[in-house]
């Protein structure tokens, strides 16, 4: 215990003085457990532990005091990060970071390999700064002045370029998810904020402080879709979005959020998400989701002709047929008859010989004898 004592008061810093006391107090309590005749053990074993824990607080001690230099750069990272969103507070954060800047290097707010990046990336963007004599030299003072400059150069041109987002969000108010609808006037905002992101150029603004930040980021749609996740026309548009910029898996998770959890007895997402999943090679998925629109009470007749029509259109005769039979014992009056003459017609195209056709449909097992509870005047008009 003495000699681990004496170990780790070596190592402490000399401003760390309560670890200095308390490797100072394990070694005079490790002596006087060995020069006592009683209970000696005991106060040895104490010793020991209060003597490991003073070699782990010097190592954390000497960790801290060499990691807090780069630790405010890491605050000034994150200071440049925060500055680059469109909040709402941009000037309250900018106050703080100019009160943490006066006390700090330039060093600590700005590398000095990211400096030049910075001034190259404010001369593109037509926002940098008027050089002063004083910023001139490579003295601590002169290139704090000037890293300084640079940074809120920055701060004013994002400022000007989140300017027109920040109109479009100043009317919405609903940021949150409810149960109840949202209201028209708040939907038009959002539509809005959608529709001028739209038509904005894509991509990064290529800062080398924030390499991600966007110029329309997704998550637009995501913080509309909190609050309109009843809407489902803002589905059916992210997915859109996604797909037009060949995220098709993102869509797909898209829709499937959507014909999932929000939507899971809506026929006409379901079906819009089978129609999407047909597009983009997933079959078994598409017929998954006609499978899980027929099966929605009541029965639909848009559900059965989207599930005949998709396999019309893999060549798939026999998966057609069974569709229109599963309509016939579920459907009944009008939406029946249109069925039969739909079924009809597609029979036709598909089998070219009238005599097949007739067959079909007049046969013991066919549409019409299998069609149950119609009147006369419906089953002639059929």
């Amino acid at each position: 215990a003495e000699a681990a004592a004496a170990a780790a008061a070596a190592r402490i810093p000399p401003a760390e003085t309560s670890f200095a006391r308390a490797a100072s107090f394990a070694t005079a309590f490790a002596q006087a457990g060995a020069s006592s005749p009683g209970g000696w053990v005991e106060r040895t074993v104490v010793a020991a532990a209060i003597a490991a824990v003073a070699v782990v607080a010097a190592a954390a001690a000497a960790a801290v005091a060499e990691a807090a230099a780069a630790d405010m750069g890491r605050v000034s990272a994150l200071y440049a990060r925060v500055l680059a969103l469109p909040l709402r507070l941009h000037d309250v954060y900018w106050a703080r970071f100019a009160e943490f800047a006066a006390t700090r290097t330039a060093s600590e707010l700005l590398a000095a390999e990211s400096e030049a990046a910075l001034a190259s990336f404010l001369t593109r963007q037509g926002a940098h700064p008027v050089t002063t004599e004083e910023m001139r030299g490579e003295d601590e003072g002169a290139r704090k002045l000037r890293v300084y400059a640079l940074l809120e150069a920055r701060y004013h041109f994002y400022v000007a370029f989140h300017a027109p987002r920040r109109a479009l969000e100043e009317p919405i108010r609903r940021r949150y998810y409810h149960v109840a609808p949202l209201p028209a006037a708040e939907l038009a905002a959002w539509r809005r904020l959608l529709s001028w992101g739209a038509a904005q150029p894509t991509g990064h603004v290529c800062d080398p402080l924030e390499p991600m930040a966007e110029v329309l980021p997704s998550f637009t749609y995501e913080r509309c879709l909190l609050p309109g996740a009843s809407v489902r026309s803002l589905w059916k548009e992210y997915a859109l979005f996604l797909e037009g910029k060949g995220a098709v898996e993102d869509a797909r998770g898209v829709l499937a959020r959507a014909s999932g959890v929000f939507f899971r007895d809506c026929a006409p997402m379901l079906l819009y998400h089978a129609q999407f999943e047909e597009a983009h090679g997933g079959l078994d998925a598409a017929r998954a989701l006609c499978a899980a629109t027929c099966a929605l009470p009541p029965p639909a007749i848009d559900a059965y002709l989207a599930a005949a029509n998709l396999e019309r259109r893999a060549g798939n005769t026999d998966g057609m047929r069974a569709a229109f039979a599963a309509a016939v014992d579920a459907l009944r009056g009008e939406p029946l008859a249109a069925l039969v003459r739909h079924a009809a017609a597609v029979e036709r195209d598909a089998v070219p010989c009238d005599r097949a056709v007739r067959s079909c449909l007049t046969s013991g097992t066919g549409l019409l004898h299998r069609w149950r509870g119609s009147s006369a005047a419906t089953t002639h008009a059929a």
